[in-house]
């Protein structure tokens, strides 16, 4: 993927707008960097190429599209989660592995808890950390049930 990459890059006349050829290179990238999501999982699925992304970015509508570059970088995996939603990572530090960082459904709107609760377990289940939010006790409770049992990422 990254050699004919370069190859196109440095094609680069002095003349020439860089965005296009970085958008053509984006669009045919057929292998993103490492992902923390094995491809055999049957309820996380990882979206492995940039066309799995342009796939998911037209069917969520939601902020994926902005995400791209970060994506084909490395510092953000993405994976669907029974086809309801989108499951952000981030890489932590020294190369230790991934952490759960968001869910993303159509139009970024709210996550109802039982889904981000279904996500959290399913990542708990693969050995992805995540930051525990219910760390509050049950002032945590109490403003989850005030903001309508919704998490607003």
């Amino acid at each position: 993927m990254m050699g004919d990459g370069w190859i196109t890059i440095a094609r680069i006349g002095q003349t020439s707008l860089l965005p296009r050829p970085l958008d053509r290179l984006l669009r045919r990238a057929d292998r993103l960097p490492h992902r923390p999501v094995l491809k055999d999982d049957n309820e996380l699925r990882p979206l492995a190429s940039m066309r799995d992304m342009l796939e998911a970015g037209r069917k969520y509508r939601n902020c994926l599209a902005h995400r791209i570059a970060d994506i084909a970088a490395g510092k953000i995996a993405i994976a669907e989660f029974r086809g309801e939603c989108l499951v952000e990572f981030r890489p932590m530090t020294l190369r230790t592995g991934w952490l759960l960082r968001e869910v993303h459904i159509e139009r970024n709107r709210p996550v109802p808890l039982a889904l981000f609760s279904e996500v959290e377990a399913k990542c708990d289940q693969i050995g992805i950390p995540r930051i525990d939010e219910a760390g509050g006790g049950d002032g945590s409770k109490s403003y989850r049930r005030f903001t309508g049992e919704l998490e607003w990422g």
